[in-house]
């Protein structure tokens, strides 16, 4: 039976350096989205500004406000840089409404993109919109939804199980791979990872050439292969541990800062039970983005062909 959402939807969004129109595009899609819910519903959002000087003023925050009709706007600048995990658990904590939606601010949502999550939402799994104009590559059952891991880009959490949880981990993984971490988490827990097939969501990505690959910022691809770490470390998964050590020793000319990262956080973590991750139906021995049973999902044709026309989108090519 599908659940329709409380009286309060709460969605939590993490600001770094980003541009003032920017912002107000996803907030004007966003209000759309929710003026689409059945019944129509208010809905709040929380910002939490971890830029070096406020992405908005309060003039800007007032402007906007006036033009939402379903979307009650609360903004907060925190003049430090806390990252994304402990950002989301900061507007997240304590929260009195049912369903929460954790979104990046470069974001896009059609529509429908909410009234399609609630259709998968149930008050239990966590259920993600798909990515447009440059979709995940990790498979989902179109008829069940079912995935390996959750995208924090635009997901709907029960508050209930992310409280549980104490959401994302912000010691070990304070910005990348913390998605795919609480999915494994909740799975554990006893929560499934669902894709809604039919919600869609812009989320601002470039396509390289060179790598045939998303374009990643130095940056990104270094916090990457700490996260890859880690994520082995915490999920006891040691023979891939050793194996991406010694290739990133023959290959990345960064492998001493990696490893420097890797064992300072290493210290922070809050190792799982061998017996919880094996009880699960999922394994990590063919590497951090498992479970390797799901490798073998079939899409629909047109799946394919949406991804296939996305991958290949000339005007997202970087020359």
């Amino acid at each position: 039976m599908n659940r329709k959402p409380d009286s309060n939807l709460m969605i939590a969004v993490v600001l770094y350096e980003n541009e003032r129109e920017q912002v107000f595009r996803m907030l004007r899609s966003l209000d759309a989205s929710v003026s689409q819910l059945e019944p129509v519903r208010k809905a709040k959002i929380k910002f939490g500004d971890c830029s070096k000087s406020p992405s908005l003023t309060a003039t800007d925050v007032d402007k906007i406000q006036h033009q939402m009709r379903n979307l009650e706007i609360e903004y907060e600048f925190w003049d430090e840089n806390i990252h994304h995990s402990l950002g989301i658990n900061r507007l997240c904590n304590k929260s009195e409404e049912e369903a929460l939606l954790v979104l990046n601010p470069d974001s896009i949502l059609s529509p429908n993109t909410l009234s399609e999550l609630f259709k998968k939402y149930d008050g239990r799994n966590l259920v993600e919109a798909r990515q447009f104009p440059i979709e995940h590559t990790k498979p989902f059952d179109p008829k069940t939804g079912i995935t390996s891991w959750n995208s924090g880009c635009c997901l709907l959490v029960p508050s209930n199980i992310f409280n549980s949880l104490d959401g994302f981990d912000g010691e070990v993984l304070p910005n990348y791979a913390n998605d795919v971490d609480f999915s494994w988490r909740a799975k554990i827990a006893g929560s499934d990872s669902l894709v809604a097939e039919n919600a869609f969501v812009y989320h601002d990505k470039r396509f390289d050439a060179a790598t045939k690959s998303v374009a990643v910022s130095g940056l990104e691809g270094f916090e990457s292969k700490v996260s890859y770490l880690l994520m082995l470390r915490k999920f006891a998964c040691d023979a891939e541990y050793s194996k991406t050590i010694e290739w990133l020793y023959k290959n990345s000319s960064d492998f001493n800062s990696i490893k420097k990262m890797v064992s300072l956080r290493s210290t922070k973590i809050k190792f799982i039970d061998n017996e919880l991750i094996e009880s699960t139906f999922f394994s990590i021995r063919d590497g951090v983005y498992g479970p390797s049973n799901l490798y073998q999902l079939r899409m629909s044709n047109r799946d394919f062909k949406f991804r296939y026309s996305r991958k290949n989108h000339k005007e997202r090519i970087l020359n």
